[in-house]
């Protein structure tokens, strides 16, 4: 990955963390508690990837 791509990942994903709310306080919700514990595990795994990405 070049450096001008990293660049341009780090500032998307800054953008989606508002000092106040974004992704981090995003969850998917679901009346059923299983599926929506499976949901939000991939959802953090994906939060996961992203912010050890780009804050290595």
């Amino acid at each position: 990955m070049t450096d001008e791509v990293l660049e341009a990942l780090r500032r998307m994903n800054n953008s989606l963390y508002p000092p106040h709310g974004g992704l981090g306080e995003f969850y998917i919700w679901v009346d059923d508690f299983d599926e929506r514990m499976k949901l939000n595990e991939s959802l953090d795994k994906a939060r996961d990837f992203t912010w050890k990405m780009l804050n290595t």
